[in-house]
């Protein structure tokens, strides 16, 4: 049980991450756009990040199944 309990520490610290990540992303991408320039490569990886934070955030539930009675 311990181990999903520091399983469930480091996903939450990976979702968080994550988090930070994609807004970040989003920031360059605002600034990207603002000075005239493409988007497109930007919005992409911002596409990739999010699909990163969906996959920490099921495995993150699959843990939590786990620690259920």
């Amino acid at each position: 049980m311990a181990d999903e309990f520091a399983h469930l520490i480091e996903a939450d610290q990976h979702i968080a991450g994550a988090k930070e990540r994609i807004v970040r992303q989003r920031q360059l991408i605002e600034r990207l756009a603002a000075g005239g320039h493409s988007v497109r490569e930007a919005e992409g990886f911002l596409f990739a990040l999010s699909g990163v934070l969906s996959a920490f955030e099921r495995h993150r539930f699959l843990i939590l199944k786990q620690l259920q009675p």
